[in-house]
């Protein structure tokens, strides 16, 4: 199985709009390096139906999402949650990057898949494929 890659940093702190952008744009450029990320910053979305606290989210990533992640990388920015979550990746033996190029190499070495996933051209396709379902009114 693929590493899984932990995407840490602001969410709250500042402006939320412009840190989701932030995490998401961060997300694609591992996702066209071939590197499977989690980004926390989807959940902005859920908070808008779900109004957790600050603790309850630390809680669920630390005891759910964070475990089953492989490495971090740590975004800039002043976040006490991602400080927290480094600090939780680091008590765990578990690798910490501060940038993409640094965690590219450290993939490319633990990456225990083929690839054949995306040589196969499959998750172009899915893209693809969702654009125009959504250009044809689907």
């Amino acid at each position: 199985m693929k590493p899984l890659v932990y995407i840490a940093g602001p969410i709250s702190r500042g402006c939320q709009f412009t840190n989701v952008r932030k995490g998401c744009e961060v997300w694609h450029e591992l996702w066209k390096l071939g590197i499977d990320s989690y980004c926390p910053h989807w959940s902005a979305q859920q908070q808008v139906h779900t109004t957790l606290g600050h603790a309850e989210w630390m809680a669920y990533d630390t005891q759910v999402i964070l475990p089953r992640c492989d490495a971090l990388l740590r975004m800039p920015g002043e976040s006490s949650g991602a400080d927290i979550e480094v600090e939780w990746m680091k008590e765990h033996g578990k690798p910490v990057f501060y940038e993409i190029s640094k965690l590219a190499e450290w993939y490319e070495k633990h990456d225990r898949e083929s690839n054949v996933w995306r040589a196969s051209g499959f998750p172009e396709r899915v893209a693809r494929d969702a654009f125009d379902a959504r250009q044809e009114g689907g």
